[in-house]
Parts: C-alpha cells; structure tokens; sequence
C-alpha cells in the first residue's frame, strides 16, 4: 500500500511485526455541513469487510468514485483528511505534497501529508486508492514507437509519434488483485528477422499476452504458478514465443511455450531477477538453484530447453549471474557474508578464474554488492562494499584500474556540478569551484542508518564512460573515464539518484532520474557546457515516476519518457539540450475500441513436468544453431590444430 501511493521510498524490508495504520481526521473549526443529517447517517469513510450495507450508507458519499460525487456530497466530505502510519510514524505521500491536497500547515511541521477527501478528484475512490495497489507504469517498446500503459482493467497501447490511441484492450476485472506486471517482447536483433511485438499482462495467477499486429490473437496463462503462491516475477523468454514465470518463496521458474502449450520447470531457483540470464544472440539461459543447501548453475539450451551443464558452485549464497556482452563468459557472485569472491565462468559452464580482491584486508574489503559488463565483454566492474569499483580487463581478468568513492571533493581534478533550486522552484546546475563534502544518506532519509557499497553501475554504449553511485551518498553520481581512468565529472543532486541510463545509440548523453516528488530529469552530456535540468509537464498524483530512454530516428535529437502508474508523457530533446515540443499521454484511456479479441485464444493450463537432471557426458561445441554450448576457446585451439 505504500509502495503503490509513493511512500515507502528509501525504507528497508519491513521488520517482523510490522504494521501499518490508517487514520481518518475532521478538522475542528469546519463543520461539515450535516445539519438535516441524523448522527447515525453520517457517512463513513472507511468501510472494510464484514461491515452491512444498510440503507443509509447506499446512498451516500462512502459508496460512490469521487468523480461520481455532486456537488452538495462533496461539500458533507470537506473538512476530512486521511494520514498513513508505518510502525507509528507517520510517512510522507508525494502526492498529497502539492497545495491544496493536504491540511495547512501540517506539512512542515510534522513532515506528514494528509489525503484531503475533497480534492482526490483522480482514479478511483478513497477505499480503492488506499488499499489497491497501483497499475503497473508504462513500458515502451524496444523501438521506442509505442508505449503501453495500463489503467484498471484495460490496456492501452499509444504512438509516441502522434499521441495517437492504437489500440485497446479490454482486461478482465479482479477484485483486490491488480495487474502487477506489464512487459513487452525484445526483438531480436538479427537482419532480415520480422518478429511481432507482443505485449505480457499479468495479475497473481493470471497472464495475457497480446500481439500489436494481430489485434485477434491472444494467449491465456491461468494459474501459471500452479498453485504454488503468488507470480513475483515474470517476462518474455528467449523470444516473444516463451514467457518465463517464478513463483513465490522460490519453489519453481516455468518457462511456457506459446506455441506448443506447454510448460518446462525448473526446481527451487534462486528468486531474484539477478539470478538468471540469457546469453546474447545464442539465447542459452543461465539461471541460479539452490537445492539442499548447495547453488548451482544451471544452463539450458534454446528451444528444447535440455539441461546442457549441472554446476555444483563454490559458494556460499550466490547472489547473481550475467553473461557478458560479447557471450563467452559468465560471471557469479557470492555473498558479502562469504567474502569478496567473484567466479569468471566459460560459456560451457568450466570455472575459469575466481576473483578474491587483492591480497591484503584492504585490498579484499568487505564483500561485492554489484558488477557489470562493459560493452563487448571488454571490461568487468565489480562494485563492492567499501564504495570502490574495481576493474577487470578481459580474457585475463585482472585488475587495472580502482575508483573510491571519497565524502569529500576536490573540484580541481574533475567538473563538479551541484544541483541549485531557485525561488521560482525552477532547477539548474551550478559548477563548484571549491573543496566540498558530499551529502551522506543519513541526511536525505533522516535516520541514523550507515548504508555503504556500489548499488548503480553502468558502461556507456562505446564502453569508454562508467556511471557509478555510492550508498553511502546515494544524490551523488561520478562519471569515469575508462581511458585516463579518472573521474571526469561528479554530479551532486537534493535527493537520492533512483537510476542512471546511458543512452542506446549517442555514446556520451546520460538519463539521471532521482526520487524527486516532480516529473524532473537531469542529463549529462559529455560535449555539453554544463548537465541540465528538465521538468516535465505531468501529474504528479499516482506515485512513483518512472523515465527511460525511447530510441530515435535522428542522432541529432534524442527522446525519453516519463510516467507513473496513472499516466505518462513523453519529450524530445535537443541536441543541445533543450526540451522540444513533446506530446502527453495524460489523456482518457476510454477512447478506442473497447474489445479486441473475437478471434483464435490459446488457453494454456499448467502442466507439472518432472524436472530434468539429464546430464551430458560429451557433446560436440557447434554453433549456436544446434542449441548447444560453444567452447569459450574454440578459436585459439582451431588456430593451434591449423598450425
């Protein structure tokens, strides 16, 4: 619930007996006007389960929408105000900040912001905002061209060209049990492939997978878990044709075929979408298990899905798995708890080389957080506890560069520029031009807590620039050279950075987006005078915002977008920078037609298949038509055999 209204940002996993209240207010001098109402009429505005519906709570404002609400039942709510409390504290919706939406004066004082019920004139009614989740954001699609957006129970697909609808899909209601996930096909990059964007809609137990093209096709995933808890993470396989589902508390991943009906399982993988990958090009999955306290890697071909390598790993808790970009290596990371120790795997699933940080204490640390590779598999990141980033170069793995992350700057050595808000609210960058101290986490949670360690890195498309943040002073973002190995630039922002996205195709243009209340986006450009600063017209009421790049046409001119469960909008930028006329999405999802589906539906039911342990004592390295693995050395021993 706090999570879906913006409230729960920066906050660490609930504690055991957690708990949170809501609480409903009258303020003392408005009076309501109530006077021809009798005492035990007055409406109530909280209604749970259990409670009768009488009649005189049928007609009143508790059982309306507020859109629904005339003009004299608004005037009966006036005076209302709603507050949160998370473990007797009360926490801040982002927005309800804005004037008008929450009581006066209370904002500041007591650093809460109170839901006034006569000005929540968006979405659904007090009851359902409070105790709903919210729609998943909106996605665009790999080309950038369309974005897909969901509201209630209707799905929405709208050109980013012309703000125009496309279509509309009608989704089946659910009572208390939102669309949680909302994913659109990767295609595949290979000449001369055609393949159909599909868009994936899915609630607890339930998936639709629809097809832009096809406005007739549909595909159907009921109870896709098989009973087996909630679906906490799904999305497209190795094509449009697979749809990959993990159940909760980590008991099985099924990967369906749209094609054939059918289902593969795979037994107590690891949960966290870090702990499987697919390898480019060749799509070999590569995911985590856990099984009688041991991990395992797992690698499975393409298409048939056979077990190609059963690895018994060397850890203690792995914490994820990534092929490198290139594909020839995966790399695995253990524990913080265990250690620093990162395993340099080959595409066959042989260790190659176990990474253990140096030799002394301070060279080991205290454990990795995060790692990330460079384009082409040319450099490997490792981010870890102790706010540094190591380096290591390819096919030897060994480090040739460090990056700290210091509290303090010297402006000398690199661009530092300091985020500035001015009186007219408006935003922009000021460079530093002496020593400064960073601001730590504590002051931007307002709690004592000493969080440390890489949690954001990112190659930039050419693999020559590298974005890191350091928890510990989680609004600062350091830009580093990969060729003087420097740092280049640090960015210092008023609140902490959410993401960082490198642009696809303009090598040297960063997306900064940090969890600011307002639609804002910083960019930086390596060509650029200075970073800027971009505020974007959208409503700020349905919670966390979300942006990301969307690709174009032109290099002279780049395109993101920006959204949050209940709407979105999206911008075209300059080459230097500035914010071109744009087109919002901030318009009735009713429009279109409202039912799209009178054709062929695959109704796919799960099938429980045992899991297959097959194991391969030999098979032949061929390429990746075969489906099966390639020798990560196979080009220096076809040399040796010529010579």
């Amino acid at each position: 619930m706090l999570s879906s209204l913006g409230a729960f940002e920066g906050e660490k996993w609930p504690p055991y007996t957690s708990h949170v209240a809501v609480e409903l207010f009258r303020k003392d001098e408005e009076v309501v006007r109530q006077t021809d109402i009798k005492q035990e009429q007055r409406p109530r505005m909280l209604s749970f389960g259990g409670a009768k519906r009488n009649e005189s709570t049928q007609g009143s404002p508790a059982r309306k929408k507020l859109d629904e609400l005339s003009e004299s039942e608004r005037d009966r709510l006036r005076g209302f105000y709603v507050r949160l409390r998370y473990n007797d504290r009360p926490m801040m919706i982002p927005g309800c900040r804005l004037p008008g939406k929450h009581l006066e004066g209370n904002e500041g004082r007591v650093q809460v912001a109170l839901f006034n019920a006569s000005k929540v004139s968006h979405g659904p009614s007090l009851l359902s905002i409070l105790i709903a989740s919210a729609s998943q954001h909106a996605v665009p699609s790999p080309d950038g061209s369309v974005v897909a957006a969901v509201l209630q129970s209707q799905l929405v697909l709208r050109s980013t060209v012309d703000d125009q609808i496309l279509a509309s899909y009608s989704l089946p209601s659910v009572n208390q049990n939102t669309y949680r996930h909302l994913k659109l096909s990767r295609r595949p990059s290979l000449a001369g492939v055609d393949s159909p964007l599909r868009i994936l809609v899915a609630n607890d137990d339930t998936i639709h997978v629809f097809e832009v093209r096809s406005p007739q096709w549909k595909a159907v995933i009921n109870n896709a878990v098989g009973n087996m808890g909630k679906i906490v993470h799904v999305d497209f396989g190795a094509n449009e044709d697979e749809v990959v589902v993990f159940s909760d508390f980590g008991f099985k991943a099924t990967i369906w075929s749209l094609v054939t009906s059918r289902g593969v399982e795979v037994r107590d993988p690891k949960n966290s979408s870090r702990c499987h990958d697919y390898r480019p090009k060749t799509k070999h999955w590569a995911i985590l298990t856990r099984e009688l306290a041991r991990d395992n890697l797992l690698i499975l071909a393409p298409g048939t899905h056979e077990v190609l390598e059963n690895v018994e790993l060397p850890t203690v808790d792995a914490q994820g798995v990534k092929w490198s970009s290139d594909g020839p290596w995966l790399v695995i990371w253990d524990s913080a708890s265990s250690g620093y120790k990162v395993l340099i795997y080959t595409a066959d699933g042989h260790l190659f080389k176990t990474y253990a940080g140096g030799q002394t204490v301070d060279e080991i640390g205290l454990g990795v957080k995060n790692v990330a590779w460079g384009p082409q598999g040319k450099h490997l990141a490792i981010g870890d506890y102790n706010d540094r980033v190591t380096v290591l170069a390819d096919i030897s793995f060994l480090p040739i560069s460090s990056y700290m992350h210091p509290s303090s700057i010297e402006p000398h050595q690199m661009d530092v520029w300091e985020e500035q808000i001015h009186h007219s609210q408006s935003r922009t960058y000021v460079r530093v031009t002496g020593p400064s101290t960073l601001p730590p986490q504590s002051s931007l949670l307002g709690r004592n807590e000493s969080i440390t360690g890489i949690s954001l890195m990112e190659f930039n498309t050419d693999g020559t620039l590298l974005a890191s943040r350091s928890d510990s002073t989680p609004s600062t973002l350091w830009i580093w050279s990969m060729t003087s190995r420097t740092p280049i630039a640090v960015l210092i922002h008023h609140a902490a950075i959410r993401s960082v996205r490198w642009h696809p195709t303009i090598a040297g243009t960063l997306l900064i987006h940090c969890a600011l209340e307002n639609p804002v986006v910083h960019l930086w450009n390596s060509t650029w005078e200075m970073p800027v600063i971009l505020e974007m017209r959208l409503d700020t009421t349905g919670g966390r915002m979300e942006a990301s790049w969307l690709l174009s046409e032109t290099h002279e001119q780049c395109a993101l977008m920006m959204g949050n469960a209940s709407n979105y909008t999206t911008a075209r930028i300059s080459a230097d920078g500035e914010l071109l006329p744009f087109s919002n999405g901030e318009q009735p999802l009713d429009q279109g037609p409202d039912e799209r589906f009178d054709g062929s539906l695959i109704d796919l039911s799960p099938i429980k298949l045992p899991q297959n342990d097959a194991s391969f004592e030999e098979y032949e390295h061929s390429n990746a038509h075969t489906g099966d693995l390639d020798d990560t050395f196979r080009h220096k021993r076809l040399a040796q055999t010529t010579a």
